[in-house]
């Protein structure tokens, strides 16, 4: 490990010295669930039986790529949804729609303000064809153009293609050592924790709320005893705790990570 550390800063100091850029950014994905933790729950104090609450969708994640600036701001939100399957067993990788839109105003007006960019896929999780067709686009679209993007050793990031057309874009860029992560990603360590709690309490806030003024909120389970299920919240409301959330954190916050 240290001595992945060192030549990873040796890497770091002489690209620095060399393109002298003027902004350094660094992203990473956050994995957000929609679920509570296994050691919380939620119920009327004094109550003798807890039950467990569920969206009966534990493994259903929204992946938000945070990309921070060493001059102490965020790029706009950049986070994509896992779309369903259809039932048809040829079909393709790709979802025939993997723009995500919305028809009601105050969306569009959330979505201009804040110039969130959205997309989905079949999994949830990042992959070449997200970073080749919408991050990398969204990067050159929001970034100085004299600048070194860091990023982790992740599959979707250094893939042959995706290397290639960050080259192509004439975007400098430089690979985190394998493992150092927690160490060395200021995404990582100091603004997708700050950011992911925020949403987790938005979260937990709104579920509260529809458990005390919405009796058709939470049901019970058809078959498990003492579990109970709830409607997951949608995109459009995801959207806006995400939004919310990066307009809370503040600057010293992103400088303090030590980008």
């Amino acid at each position: 490990m240290q001595i992945a550390l060192k030549a990873y800063f040796n890497d770091l100091n002489t690209t620095l010295d060399l393109l002298k850029p003027a902004v350094v950014y660094n992203m990473d994905e956050v994995a957000i669930f929609f679920e509570l933790s296994n050691d919380y729950t939620l119920e009327v104090k004094g109550t003798k039986i807890v039950g467990k609450w569920s969206s009966g969708k534990e493994k259903v994640r929204v992946t938000l790529i945070i990309t921070a600036a060493s001059t102490g701001h965020l790029l706009p939100p950049f986070l994509f949804f896992k779309c369903s399957k259809p039932r048809d067993k040829t079909f393709k990788d790709i979802p025939p729609k993997e723009d995500v839109t919305f028809k009601d105003d105050e969306m569009k007006k959330i979505i201009r303000r804040s110039q969130v960019s959205t997309c989905q896929n079949y999994t949830g999780w990042n992959n070449k064809r997200i970073m080749e067709k919408f991050y990398i686009p969204f990067y050159v679209k929001y970034t100085n153009p004299n600048s070194l993007l860091i990023f982790d050793n992740h599959g979707s990031h250094i893939s042959d293609n995706t290397i290639s057309i960050l080259k192509e874009n004439n975007i400098e860029h430089l690979p985190l050592a394998p493992n150092t992560t927690p160490i060395c990603q200021p995404v990582d360590v100091g603004i997708g924790c700050v950011i992911k709690a925020k949403i987790k309490r938005y979260f937990e806030e709104w579920l509260i709320d529809k458990y005390d003024n919405d009796p058709e909120f939470i049901k019970k389970h058809p078959k498990k005893k003492n579990k109970y299920i709830f409607k997951s919240p949608d995109k459009a409301l995801i959207i806006k705790w995400v939004v919310q959330a990066y307009e809370e954190i503040d600057k010293k916050t992103i400088i303090g990570s030590k980008l």
